[in-house]
């Protein structure tokens, strides 16, 4: 199992908008292959509208296949009220042993 951590600052603004064009797109995320679940959390932090999502995804080559084939689209799929009024940063956090 592999997460696909997506950040997004999001200006306040357009954020309530955002939100609910946010939970379709998850929502369209988890139809592809190897997505299996996904939680979104709101960050606190003073004076800025941060929201965390958190995909599970089942491999590592599942994932490197949608960045390869899916991602483009996927990343241009928001409405154009968005434009330049988000930005976002990505990682892939890889189960470690203790």
């Amino acid at each position: 199992m592999v997460e696909y951590e997506v950040t997004i600052n999001v200006q306040e603004e357009i954020f309530d908008a955002y939100m609910i064009w946010l939970k379709d797109h998850i929502k369209e995320m988890l139809t592809i292959e190897g997505f299996s679940d996904a939680k979104y959390y709101n960050v606190d932090v003073a004076n800025e509208k941060i929201v965390c999502v958190r995909y599970f995804v089942e491999s590592k080559e599942l994932l490197q296949k949608y960045l390869d084939e899916t991602s483009k689209k996927m990343r241009k799929s928001y409405k154009n009220e968005f434009e330049n009024k988000f930005s976002i940063s990505r990682r892939i956090l890889n189960e470690g042993d203790i």
